[in-house]
């Protein structure tokens, strides 16, 4: 079966007065890792405007947009209109095609979809429709595991590990993308995403490789992909190695709230 799904259809009634161009959401959050394709059917039906100038001249306008999110979905970034497409222009019915998003989800731990809309024309003052929108993406990721732990680090030279997820087939895990959230980081403490695998059983497993950045300070650092190559490995865990940088005399220590995903490609 491939990556492929579609959304319910949703309507929704768009009113604006203004030229400015609004956002207004159409799917849930969902996770970002592996959505690479989007494809949107933009419904419009009983648009109503008025104004100024001529009545033809002005026109409710609608085009395709996505948001996403680096950690958190209450903090995301700005959305952004799907580059090349629209804007759709008074009532019809239109599909974008399918649209590469790659480079705008890469990164982001999070993603949804939806549609910004705006009057044009000759002074238009009110405009209004019935906007239904229905998604349809790729969706190669998976969330296998995450954990928030008051973590100590007494050792300057070995790291200690926790885990993050269970055992997650191999097979399944092309690349990992870990999202971070540190916070009461104190005396050196710091930390890194690890992988272990087992070719057969998981009660025989390698020792814990280290992946990804070493984080030594408070925040939510941009996430990022990291391919992996796993060779004949049936099964692969991720967890987190920490310690202390530079021994102290009281423990490295913060609170390490961890999300970790895994997708094909």
């Amino acid at each position: 079966m491939g990556c492929g799904k579609t959304g319910k259809s949703v309507t929704k009634r768009l009113a604006s007065t203004t030229i400015d161009e609004l956002f207004e959401p159409y799917t849930d959050w969902m996770l970002g890792i592996g959505v690479d394709n989007v494809r949107m059917v933009i419904k419009r039906k009983n648009v109503q405007v008025a104004g100024g100038g001529t009545p033809v001249a002005i026109a409710f306008n609608v085009k395709p947009a996505i948001q996403v999110a680096p950690v958190r979905p209450d903090d995301p970034n700005a959305y952004a209109v799907i580059a090349g497409v629209g804007p759709y222009v008074g009532p019809g019915e239109s599909n974008t095609s399918e649209q590469n998003i790659a480079s705008v989800t890469a990164g982001n731990f999070w993603v949804r979809f939806g549609v910004t809309y705006y009057l044009s024309g000759t002074a238009p003052t009110s405009g209004q429709a019935d906007v239904d929108v229905q998604v349809s993406y790729t969706a190669c990721g998976s969330i296998v595991g995450s954990m928030t732990q008051e973590l100590q680090a007494f050792n300057t030279t070995t790291n200690s590990f926790v885990a993050i997820t269970g055992w997650v087939a191999a097979v399944d895990a092309d690349k990992v993308v870990a999202a971070f959230a540190i916070s009461d980081i104190a005396n050196n403490f710091n930390c890194q995403l690890a992988y272990r695998t087992a070719a057969t059983s998981i009660q025989i497993t390698s020792a814990w490789s280290l992946i990804g950045t070493v984080k030594t300070a408070n925040g939510e650092p941009q996430p990022a992909e990291i391919a992996l190559s796993l060779g004949n490995q049936m099964f692969v865990q991720f967890g987190l190695a920490f310690n202390q940088s530079t021994a102290g005399a009281a423990p490295g220590q913060a609170t390490v709230s961890t999300a970790v995903a895994v997708r094909k490609t």
